[in-house]
């Protein structure tokens, strides 16, 4: 493109200043021989290189770069699985109402064994109370199992969610750079285009001008030899005459 800027300047013709030619030869002579001028045409496609040139795409700016390097850092960040059964909170729900009922069944064995025994068996109400409230106890316990299978499905799901959004993300950024990558390809393409057309435009353009310079001085010189043939020959003449 900076050399689309640049064009040569033919050398003037050597004939311009000689008498011997006629006005129209020493007319077209001055008008070439000042230098080649670029036609309507190579200042068109000129401009137009220019134009794409300076229309080049600018660096690739990712919309995705923040968001996939969060998520990048959740997947490789996260900490390893753990369960801790007092922190849950559904074990805790569980706790609390099985604790509630295992009080209120051995309240009520309790009482129902007080009855039977006409209020003097206090071991075995107890005894049987306690029993009561240990089975609910045992209830509980024997749902850890279920609910350390639950944490895991959920620490699982969330860790094949991340790796999804993450993907997901990826998969827009590629196609965004894909994008991009397109149009710098549009862009050099058009460049090569415009720039091809420039020279094409240009080169024909100057040889038209240096055929034509070529023709005029081609006719001013046989012009000029004619002058001075003429004049030798009047000369010549003119010499004989006198003698």
């Amino acid at each position: 493109p900076a050399a689309a800027t640049q064009s040569p300047t033919a050398a003037a013709s050597p004939y311009t200043g000689l008498a011997g030619l006629s006005d129209n030869t020493k007319q077209q002579l001055g008008q070439l021989g000042s230098g080649y001028t670029p036609s309507q045409n190579v200042t068109a496609a000129q401009q137009y290189l220019q134009n794409v040139v300076s229309g080049k795409p600018g660096d690739y700016q990712s919309q995705y770069k923040g968001q996939l390097e969060s998520l990048y850092n959740q997947v490789m960040n996260r900490p390893n699985f753990t369960f801790d059964l007092n922190g849950d909170a559904l074990y805790n729900q569980y706790k609390d109402q099985y604790t509630q009922q295992g009080r209120k069944a051995m309240m009520d064995t309790m009482g129902q064994a007080a009855a039977m025994t006409g209020g003097y068996g206090n071991t075995y109400a107890q005894t049987a109370g306690q029993q009561a409230y240990q089975d609910y106890l045992t209830q509980l316990n024997n749902i850890v199992p279920d609910l350390y299978n639950m944490a895991w499905n959920r620490f699982t799901q969330e860790g094949d969610e991340l790796q999804n959004q993450l993907s997901l993300t990826q998969g827009l950024e590629d196609s965004a750079y894909g994008k991009y990558r397109d149009t710098v390809a549009d862009w050099n393409t058009e460049r090569q285009q415009a720039t091809d057309e420039y020279w094409n435009q240009y080169n024909a353009d100057y040889s038209d001008y240096a055929n034509r310079l070529n023709y005029w001085n081609t006719i001013a010189q046989q012009e000029n030899s004619q002058y001075n043939t003429d004049r030798q020959m009047a000369y010549s003449q003119a010499m004989a005459i006198l003698q």
